[in-house]
């Protein structure tokens, strides 16, 4: 796993290197034109539990609901700027707290890659809630380089153990604070959905956004470190995606225990090591009795699995990063961590059918077993 240099590359090279290239908002072709989705940002705190990165302090979150919306033209639109990144490296498309009329809507969680903010995978969660779905979007508070920004303006600032302590240390710390996160997430979501839509701040939900909260259907995606939480995480989830994740079980927390029943879908890039991917991947499914299908998306580096996909060209290209890119365009990639993504959900959480998991089709020919 190529985590250090992963590393390095977001938190020193991208702030400086996009200021340079004045970068322009793309905007991903899937799914633009006609999007209604809504967006609202959340500080919770778990006053009972300690920060693993800080024990001194409880564990505070920055987490970010996407859903379908009403009237969003009469909302602003949100900034898409990534904490660190002085550019926008895509266009916003999600109207801050509109309104929704949505009926049940299942609820998606999402794990960004160690060291990244949850805010480099909005653009999948913009089409999977202009799909149908609540998702929401967990930062990793103290885990996430360079800073999480909080509602409030305050900021908490990347633990430096991040880059100066052995990676399965780092890996021990920022699962077990994943792990408690999404339980306490979950927990929260119950208790919103029934009506009491506070945050710690006291910022209400949108209006209708508790009330649609359908969490007798979760799903759980993740990139990185947070597709492999997806194997490990909460028993309340019903279905997981793993987006390039494979972190060796034996570097996460002691306690974590797999849902063996839970269906997996794990898509992956290209990778320089494979046998220690085969090595990493056969230890997490061990063991495992429910649906599992594992596929390769040719082309795609690990950031290709994330918005820095539309880094500008004159970045992509270079040699610090194109590794971590690939050689897929933005735009197909996205298109096709899409379609696999939303046939999961909407296989497992609505019983819709989703033939696009059960053969490679014709139109992604990119995609092969792994």
């Amino acid at each position: 796993m190529l985590l250090r240099g992963k590393v390095i590359a977001l938190a020193a090279v991208l702030p400086i290197a996009l200021g340079s290239v004045g970068s322009v908002a793309a905007e991903p072709v899937s799914q633009s034109a006609g999007l209604r989705v809504g967006v609202t940002t959340l500080h919770l705190v778990d006053a009972g539990r300690p920060d693993p990165w800080q024990p001194s302090t409880p564990r505070e979150l920055v987490v970010t609901i996407h859903y379908p919306a009403v009237h969003a033209e009469g909302y602003p639109v949100a900034d898409r700027l990534l904490p660190g990144i002085p550019s926008t490296v895509l266009a916003a498309r999600a109207h801050v707290d509109a309104p929704t009329e949505a009926g049940a809507l299942p609820v998606l969680l999402y794990s960004p890659a160690a060291s990244f903010p949850a805010q480099a995978g909005a653009t999948l969660a913009e089409d999977l809630a202009d799909s149908g779905y609540a998702v929401v979007s967990i930062s990793d508070t103290h885990g996430t380089a360079p800073a999480t920004v909080f509602p409030d303006g305050h900021v908490e600032l990347y633990d430096p153990r991040n880059v100066t302590e052995p990676l399965d240390d780092v890996l021990r710390i920022a699962s077990a604070a994943r792990a408690g996160d999404i339980g306490f997430v979950l927990d929260k979501l119950a208790t919103m959905a029934r009506g009491d839509t506070r945050d710690a701040d006291g910022k209400q939900l949108p209006a209708g956004v508790g009330a649609a909260l359908d969490l007798s259907k979760v799903g759980m995606y993740g990139h990185s470190l947070g597709g492999t939480m997806t194997v490990f995480a909460d028993q309340r989830i019903q279905a997981g995606v793993d987006l390039d994740g494979y972190a060796p079980p034996s570097y996460l927390a002691p306690g974590l225990v797999a849902a063996p029943e839970r269906p997996m879908l794990f898509l992956f890039g290209n990778t320089p090591d494979p046998d220690v991917r085969r090595t990493s991947v056969d230890s997490m499914l061990a063991g495992r009795t429910g649906w599992t299908r594992e596929l390769a998306l040719s082309g795609a580096g690990h950031w290709a699995f994330s918005d820095l996909v539309y880094l500008p060209r004159q970045l992509a290209e270079s040699p610090i990063l194109s590794a971590y890119l690939g050689t897929i365009a933005p735009d197909r990639a996205h298109a096709i961590i899409r379609a696999y993504v939303t046939a999961m959900f909407d296989r497992f959480l609505r019983g819709r059918p989703a033939p696009l998991l059960d053969a490679n089709p014709s139109e992604f020919p990119e995609v092969t077993a792994a």
